[in-house]
């Protein structure tokens, strides 16, 4: 969805997620943008190459320190 506006972004998240649930799968998102992420049940940030969080989307995305600590902007 890189290059599609928030609306249609939206839709094509909206469409992967009924695909999802409805085979029973999980959904893999990779995405720098946080207010996208923010729809998501689990997040794991990456930096360097190295995973230095891993959770619930909202408590990491709650968790000033560790944003600010890898250049990540609070949705």
């Amino acid at each position: 969805t890189g290059n599609l506006d928030k609306k249609n972004s939206e839709i094509v998240f909206d469409i992967f997620q009924k695909i999802a649930s409805e085979h029973k799968r999980s959904l893999l998102v990779v995405t720098h943008d946080n207010d996208f992420a923010a729809r998501t049940d689990r997040t794991i940030v990456m930096d360097d190459g190295n995973i230095v969080a891993d959770g619930l989307t909202m408590e990491i995305l709650e968790n000033e320190e560790l944003l600010t600590a890898h250049g990540l902007e609070k949705p």
